[in-house]
């Protein structure tokens, strides 16, 4: 008998109607150590006078769960970390006994401590992971975990120590990491953690084709980009800044280069083709001016602001459709007031004074124009049409 006891431990045997019936936990060593989540065996039987005979079993856990078998072995997984008793009592139809016994289950650490000291990267930039784990005491029961001995594993982990990773991510999109730790009882715990490496983009073009003069609102949206360059592939001086509106004045397809710089230097750059056609060739119809200097309607033009190369509000540039135009205005006895010869001229207007030079004006009434224009776009128009002069002063 004391061979037979030393195999197997923690034995208390309550025998109610005999002293000759037993029940006994065959789980042989010194300590059970198990692992949270681990499926573990428990193998018991019932003896009468030195004999196994047929009982159930009522298994008590020790964490509020109980289990009724009529075999004799359970299987069962403790979810959390302690110290706990685990007794069983077996009965037959005139005896019963029960036995328990101690085990210990390891203690998931908490991975709450994660930190990273980028949230977003660019693509070539290291990123330090740290998880700082604490050793864990519940009622009494501690368990010691072994950062030494900690891992982290990814694609471009360059280097491990005491729970620290130097880690570069070798693509865009998210990378994962894993961080392993051991603790005294020989339990592996695992979490894993997700970093993201940010492509840079930025807001261009709308459509697939851009008119001529139109301003396109170029807007980086790279949330590590510290610092800005763009190359607009038209020869025009870089711009630095988050948001660059820009506008083409010559027909053709631009490579637009975006570059951002994080923090810590890393460049990284994004491209849009932008292809640049001339605008339909059209001028505005007009049928009256009021060159009285009120600000409004003061000068007779064929061109919308929204066709021009403007940015102030007047008329100071020219069309960016209008590659030439040709053009007279002349009262009703054929007279010439005013004419021109260069898209200039036309996009200032008349002002409806005789040549446009401010002196002698011209008196209410009707007048008539010619024009032929010449668009970017190959194409021509030709117009002829009258005007009225009102002057209200």
């Amino acid at each position: 008998m004391k061979r037979f006891f030393a195999l197997f431990f923690a034995i208390t045997v309550l025998s109610v109607n005999a002293q000759n019936f037993r029940v006994e936990i065959l789980n042989s060593a010194n300590e059970i150590i198990l692992c949270p989540s681990d499926d573990y065996t428990f193998q018991v039987k019932a003896i009468l006078d030195d004999t196994e005979v047929n009982a159930r079993f009522l298994w008590d856990f020790g964490d509020g769960i109980g289990k009724v078998t009529d075999e004799n072995f359970v299987e069962y997984a403790y979810k959390n970390g302690g110290e706990y008793t685990v007794s069983v009592k077996a009965t037959t139809e005139n005896y019963s006994a029960e036995t328990s016994l101690k085990l210990k289950v390891g203690i998931k650490p908490s991975f709450r401590d994660f930190t990273a000291d980028n949230d977003n990267i660019c693509l070539g930039e290291k990123i330090t992971l740290s998880m700082p784990i604490k050793d864990t005491v519940v009622d009494g029961f501690s368990v010691q975990y072994d950062l030494r001995r900690a891992v982290w594993s990814g694609r471009g982990v360059s280097a491990t120590s005491e729970g620290i990773a130097e880690c570069t991510p070798p693509e865009y999109g998210t990378t994962r990491y894993v961080f392993t730790i051991s603790d005294n009882f020989s339990c592996y715990y695992d979490t894993a953690v997700f970093t993201e490496v940010e492509k840079p983009t930025f807001l261009g073009a709308t459509e697939p084709t851009v008119f001529i003069g139109d301003e396109i609102n170029f807007e980086s949206q790279t949330s590590w980009a510290k610092s800005f360059s763009w190359d607009f592939g038209d020869k025009t001086p870089k711009e630095n800044t988050n948001a660059a509106p820009h506008a083409y004045y010559e027909q053709g397809i631009y490579q637009v280069i975006f570059e951002g710089v994080s923090e810590n230097g890393c460049a990284d750059r994004d491209t849009q083709t932008v292809k640049i056609v001339p605008r339909p060739l059209e001028v505005k119809e007009v049928n009256i001016f009021t060159p009285n200097g009120d600000g409004q309607n003061d000068i007779f033009t064929f061109f919308n602001p929204e066709d021009s190369f403007l940015k102030s509000g007047g008329l100071t540039q020219m069309p960016a459709n209008i590659r030439s135009i040709k053009g007279k205005i002349y009262n009703s006895f054929g007279q010439t007031v005013y004419k021109w010869n260069e898209v200039e001229a036309s996009v200032f207007g008349w002002d409806g004074t005789i040549d446009n030079k401010g002196n002698r004006e011209c008196p209410p009434g009707t007048y008539f124009y010619d024009i032929i224009v010449f668009g970017k776009d190959g194409n021509s128009l030709k117009r002829s049409g009258s005007i009225f002069l009102y002057r209200n002063k």
